[in-house]
């Protein structure tokens, strides 16, 4: 089996598996969003919640594989800088919203777990194009 499709074989596992455990919201949780907010109602399904965070993965990567392909590598470099830049933002936003936003507290660690795993994901996206050589990462090669 090619690199890149080991590679998003484990991106669909990460994202199946962020989505179970992003699912797992406690009952104050469960209780917000069936009352209050109707628009979250996404996040009680671990299967919708797992596809929403693989296709953007996948979108993701389909960027930055054609960035690498198309664009000169010191574009595609700095296009891969940029996507793990954001990612290190929304990770770290992502942590800070949760420690100091009441509503989001009340969640548990579990829901928790499974935004960080999603920034996980993205992170890997960019590490595993910064790591690889245009032939690796190239999907019918």
């Amino acid at each position: 089996m090619k690199r890149s499709h080991i590679f998003l074989l484990c991106q669909a596992v990460l994202s199946f598996l962020a989505g179970w455990l992003v699912s797992g919201i406690s009952l104050v949780g469960k209780l917000g969003i069936r009352f209050v907010y109707k628009e979250y109602a996404l996040f009680r399904s671990w299967w919708k919640t797992g596809l929403v965070f693989l296709v953007v993965l996948l979108i993701l990567w389909a960027f930055l594989w054609w960035a690498r392909n198309k664009w000169s590598p010191s574009g595609s470099k700095l296009a891969i800088t940029v996507i793990l830049l954001a990612g290190i933002a929304g990770l770290v936003f992502t942590y800070y919203d949760f420690q100091h936003t009441l509503t989001h507290r009340l969640l548990k660690e579990r829901f928790h777990l499974g935004f960080y795993l999603f920034w996980i994901g993205w992170l890997a996206n960019g590490i595993y194009f910064l790591a690889g050589s245009k032939k690796e990462t190239f999907i019918t090669s």
